[in-house]
Parts: structure tokens; sequence; C-alpha cells
């Protein structure tokens, strides 16, 4: 079966997709690609690809996938050297371009900023449900390097896979070459250890033990003795598990201490069985709490957390009033008591509630006294950070706002035993900054937190004969290299006026662009793509040396007849951008000459920057017709001449009685929808594969022949099936 839409199509007593699979730089057929079709799992578990069906496309690039029903699910598109591509319920158009695969780098880094050697990284296109299409793991730098991707899908999440992380850290991709790494800064996290039983009280292997924290789990699966190890977990997490024989049944048990020794029941019919641990059913004790500080005066508004009864982790919290007291009901059983203040350190102890009776709780500031219970007030630092910042405090997971205290001159608590971070951010910058309690003690206060200062980029513009040029420069984010809302306009930029030296400077870093207009009518203007490297607390420098301006445009288009090309200039360059889409578009002048970033070879040059499949327009013609983009990949060393083709040619499409129908045909690397009759433009001279489809009909393959001057005609008589 060939394309005829987009959408699932009767055909053979079943449902079909189909579509044609294209190299997206070069536009050439990509024969054996790999279509799969992918469920979502209740069970995802990082690393493994879990698939329906799968079919190859032929020679041509067609592949066809039969479905169950018209319904469709994720599609993943792979082959070899390309990215891996997806797109839900549906192919994204008659043709897909799939992108080459680029290597990307992608730092993990731990709650407070820490590289996280040894921890894996998983690719994922599609919900967390899906499985991941790469997998890495992270060096001694806590750098992963995912191989041969396309980092401009739709969906392209990063889930971190480590003992120690959380799984609501994850990111999408957003690379391009020369850019530092992606970074994944992850949640807290810590293993759970257990094991899991099956009815008869043996331990039971391949059951699949998860949390729902986020789409994507964590899951694992059990050894052979029925034990476990799940990562990146907190501690009131409930637990899942899916037995080997039952995929479709799930067991909750809620959130208990570990060990956790999980003893399946026999299966109901429900979906979800939840397996409750034993609670208290005797009468409820009341506490009465009374908060101090160190002279006796009460503490309103603190937060207590009762952290059980245990087994069971339920969280109770309650605030003081303005006396320092509140009172509250609890079920018996044993508690830990938290405070949830920045203040004060986090943990206080343990308490046992008994049915029916008053427990009296006294906290006081300072050494324990009189049974009550120690509020271990926090050392503090105080911060001197830049006008406008934002600023966080994060120690085990937690991360506290501190901007107020900031702001008013107020000292910051910190904790005691552990490592934190200030993190310190505002609308263009971030940094984060690692402490322990003894260094800030011995530092000098106030700490000042500060960005790291700007890379600095120096150049000397040159003639051919090394005198310097005096101009216009500026420095340009990727963002407006590509176009976005304000593209570079390389004749009327504004920047700093220069002599020849350039000195300029940024705080980002990856790819960016140099604009150089020079004041000489005889030069032309310059658009250089830069990588700014990683900026440092010694401040980077990026020395460019000279810059020889030209008097030749590096790359010209033309028309059949040598004019020049009126219009704007689709360019692709792998790694800059999505190089499925249609293509950012860059300007020539009044003799065609190229005005957008500086062409290399291996760049792909496309005119007129259109949709993969097109639609037929009549223009001032009776019979429709469409001007097929026309797409050059430049070789060699430059400079380079793009003429666009003339050729014309007429294609008719028609059922056994004559009759026009509704068909699309397949040219060059797009397709072109039309209704009986469509004159295709812009097509180079000499043979042309066509392939034709329409819907219900035998689909046509042909080889046609566009003529250098004449228009040429192709007429195809599709069969009804």
């Amino acid at each position: 079966m060939l394309p005829t839409s987009v959408a699932p199509v009767p055909y053979q007593d079943g449902h079909w997709l189909a579509c044609r699979v294209v190299d997206a730089m070069t536009g050439a057929p990509v024969a054996g690609a790999e279509l799969f079709l992918v469920g979502e799992n209740n069970t995802p578990i990082g690393g493994e690809f879990r698939f329906l069906r799968k079919v190859q496309s032929d020679a041509d690039g067609f592949v066809a996938m039969p479905l169950d029903d018209d319904r469709g699910g994720l599609l993943v598109l792979q082959a070899e050297g390309y990215g891996p591509a997806s797109c839900s319920n549906g192919v994204p158009g008659l043709v897909w371009p799939l992108a080459r695969g680029i290597d990307v780098p992608v730092e993990i880094r731990d709650w407070l900023d820490r590289p996280v050697p040894g921890a894996g990284v998983g690719l994922c296109l599609g919900c967390g449900h899906t499985p991941d299409v790469r997998n890495a793991t992270a060096d001694e730098r806590g750098i992963a390097l995912l191989r041969s991707i396309d980092p401009y899908n739709g969906i392209a999440d990063l889930y971190p896979q480590h003992r120690d992380l959380g799984l609501d850290g994850y990111c999408g991709v957003d690379w391009s070459p020369g850019d530092p790494p992606v970074v994944i800064r992850a949640s807290y996290g810590a293993p759970l250890r257990g094991q899991v039983l099956a009815t008869d009280g043996k331990p039971l292997a391949g059951a699949f033990v998860g949390v729902k924290e986020v789409h994507r789990g964590p899951w694992t699966r059990t050894r052979a003795d029925g034990t476990f190890e799940l990562d990146g977990v907190s501690e009131n997490m409930d637990l899942f598990v899916v037995a080997p024989d039952r995929p479709d049944h799930e067991f909750l048990f809620e959130a208990t201490p570990p060990p956790r020794v999980l003893r399946l029941p026999r299966p109901d019919d429900r979906p979800t069985q939840v397996i409750e641990s034993p609670r208290p059913h005797a009468e409820s004790g009341i506490v009465v709490a009374h908060v101090t500080d160190r002279d006796g005066k009460a503490i309103a508004n603190l937060e207590l957390l009762f952290v059980g009864p245990h087994p069971i982790l339920d969280v109770d919290g309650e605030r003081t009033d303005a006396r320092g007291e509140f009172t509250t009901d609890l079920p018996p059983g044993d508690y830990e008591v938290r405070c949830d203040d920045r203040r004060y350190a986090r943990s206080l102890g343990k308490v046992r509630i008994t049915s029916g009776e008053r427990t009296d709780l006294a906290l006081r500031v300072g050494a324990p006294t009189d049974g009550a219970y120690p509020l271990a007030e926090r050392p503090t630092v105080r911060l001197d950070v830049p006008r406008g910042c934002e600023v966080w405090l994060r120690y085990s997971g937690h991360a506290i706002g501190v901007s107020d205290l900031v702001a008013d001159g107020e000292p910051v608590p910190i904790p005691t035993e552990l490592t934190f971070a200030f993190h310190l951010s505002n609308d263009h910058d971030e940094r984060t900054f690692l402490f322990t309690a003894d260094v800030v003690a011995r530092q000098q206060q106030p700490l000042q937190l500060r960005f790291l200062p700007p890379v600095t980029v120096r150049a000397r513009l040159r003639d051919d004969a090394g005198r310097p040029v005096a101009g216009t420069v500026a420095l340009f984010a990727r963002a407006q290299l590509l176009g976005g809302d304000d593209p570079i306009e390389l004749r009327t930029f504004l920047g700093a006026s220069t002599q020849g030296e350039v000195e300029l400077t940024g705080s980002t870093t990856g790819l960016h662009a140099l604009a150089v207009r020079p004041e000489r009518a005889d030069l032309r203007p310059l658009l250089l793509p830069i990588a700014l490297p990683h900026r440092t607390e010694a401040g980077a420098t990026l020395d460019l040396g000279e810059i020889r301006l030209r008097s030749d445009p590096a790359l010209r288009v033309v028309q059949a007849d040598a004019r020049p090309h009126d219009g704007r200039v689709g360019f692709l360059r792998l790694g800059w951008h999505d190089v499925r889409q249609p293509p950012p578009t860059f300007a020539l002048d009044s003799e065609g000459g190229w005005l957008g970033p500086m062409p290399r070879a291996g760049d792909a040059v496309v005119v007129p920057a259109a949709e993969y499949d097109l639609e037929a327009q009549a223009r001032g013609d009776r019979i429709p017709s469409v001007v097929v983009p026309f797409r050059t990949v430049l070789q060699g060393d430059g400079p380079w001449t793009v003429t666009l083709p003339r050729g014309e040619l007429l294609v008719e499409a028609a059922n056994d009685e004559g009759e026009g129908l509704d068909a699309h045909v397949f040219v060059a690397d797009r397709s072109v929808s039309f209704t009986g009759r469509v004159v295709l433009r812009q097509l180079p001279p000499g043979e042309l594969p066509l392939v034709i489809t329409a819907r219900g009909h035998r689909s046509a393959s042909c080889l046609a022949t566009v003529p250098a001057s004449v228009r040429g005609e192709v007429r195809v008589v599709l069969p009804a099936r």
C-alpha cells in the first residue's frame, strides 16, 4: 500500500498507515527505515524498547503499517545513521523526513548541581509510558553521550537513572553543535530495597515494582529471590506491584518504612487492588504542643509535622497560634516529629501517642530541659547578591526560597550537617554555590555571590591586503541567528563601531553569530557562526584572529537565465534547527548574493522553503500548479552558484472512465495533492521518477521526462482496487 492520507485508511479488511521516508537534508528516499508501533505500558523500565509491530521502508522509501483497528498509537521511525523520530496517532505527513543523527552530550547533575558519575540517561520521544529510544551512561565528569539522535523532536524528554536521583527533574533537549552539554538537574531521591512474596509466601521473581510519582515511574523488576532495589524514591511513596502473570492488574501498597516486604493477596477483579497497612482502630489521642524560645517567649506560626503512625507514613501538620500552642487529634502509635521552618533543624525526635490520652509536647529553643524537645536553631549567614536576584537554599532535595531575607538584609539559616547550595538567578543568568556550615563559618561575611563574568570575543577585521576594515559589529545569540521573530538584517543591524579591532562580550555560551557590516562598499557584510566557550571565574576569551572580508559573495542564487533570484532562500544546517520543518530563510542582495550565515559544504539551500505536503494552486492558469521546492546540498569549498531550474511537467491522473481523481504525486522529496491535473514547476530537466496515488485505486510509478524548454506531459490511469 502507498500513501494517500496521513490518517489510517481502510485496506485489505483492516486499517493502514503509509508514508514516504526521505533524508531531511538531501531529499533522497531512505530505504530500510524501521517504523515501530509503540503502545503505552504501565510498567515502563528505562532502557527497554518494547513495541507492538515493526515494518521497513522499501527501496523508494515507502513504508506501510497495518493496524488492528483505525486507532494508532505512538509511531517511532528509525534508520541507520539517522536520529529517531516520533508521531502520535498517524504519520506527520505523506512524506516523513528524517534528520541525520548527531551525538549530544548530556550532563547529569544532582539537586545541589554536582555531577553524578555513572548516572544513566534515557531519551523518550513520547509520554513516560513509552520506551526510551536511546540510552547512555555518564563518565567520571557526569557527562553522558547520546549517540545519533535528532534533538528537535516535538517530545524529547531526558530521564535520569540513578539510585540517588528522582525522576521529576526530567527535561527536554535544547542543543546544537558548539553548545555546552544539555544539563539535567535531577531532584533528590534514595534507593528503596525490599522483597515481593507471592500469595503462598514464596519469593516472586520477575514482578514489576514501581511508584507513580511521575509518568515514567520509576519501575524495576524483582530478582530470582523476589528482592528489588528501586532507584530515586522518597519515603512517603506508595508502591505498585504487577505480577508477571497478570500485567493488567496492579497491587497498591501504602507507604511504610523500609525494609518493605510486599506479600501479594489473591487478586480481585479491580484494575488496582489496594493493600492497606493495618491502621489503629482505637480512639485517637490528643496532642497539645507548646513552643517557646530561649527566654520562654511563645513562637507563633511554627509548623510541626507528625509522620506516622508507623508503619504508615502519613504526614499531619499543624501551626502554632499566637501563644505558641496548638491542639490536634492523632491516631495512636509512634510518630516522628519534624519542624517545617527554615530557622530550625528539621528532625526533632519521636513521640508515642496513646489511645484516648493527652500527650503534652513541649519544644524549646536550645538544650533540652525538663523533658522538652530541643528546637535547634540553625546557624546563619549574611549574603550579598546583585539587585533583583532570586536566591534559593537547597539541601537533601529541599528547595527553600530565601530572597525575602536577603532583600531585607536578614541572616539566612543554613543546615549544619549537610552540604548545601545557594542558587542565584535572574531573567538572564543563574549560578549555584556549594557550601558546608564549617566552610561558611571560616569566611568573611557577608558572602558575596556573583554571576560568572561574560565571555570576551576578539577579532581583527582585514581586507585581502591585510589592511584594517572599519565598520559596525554585533554579537547575536542563536535564536536571532536562526531567524526567529527578529531576524538579523546584515544591511541595517545596530551594533558597535570599530576601526578594525573587535571586542564584544556575551553572557551565554554555545552557538552565536558575529555580524559585520564594513563601511567600504566594495566589501560584503558577514554573518559568522561562532561557539562561545564556558564562562570561568577568571573570564573566558574567544580570539577569532584575523577575519578577511571578501568582495564577492560566498553563495549566489540565480534563475535559469542567469538573472538574480528575487526572494528569500531557505537554509538548512544539520544540528542548528529542525531540518525536517520549513527552514529559516535569509535575504539575497540585488545580485542574488547571499546575506545569511557563512555557508559551508553540507549545508542545504531550498527555494522556496515550503511544507513537505503541497497543495496545487491556480496561478493565472486554468490548470492548478505548484512550484516544487528545489533543493541543493553544497559541495566543495565554494564560492557556490545555485541555478534554479525552470522545467515544467503536466501530470494527469484518471480512473478507467477517464474521470479526474483526487490524487497525490510524489516528486523529488515532496508530495503534491491535486484533482485531475496539475502542473509541476521548477523541475530540473531530464528523467524524473514519479509515484501517483489515489484512495481506492491502484498506484502508479513512472519515469517522466522533463524537457528543457517546453512543458512535458505524463498521464496515468489508476484502476479501482
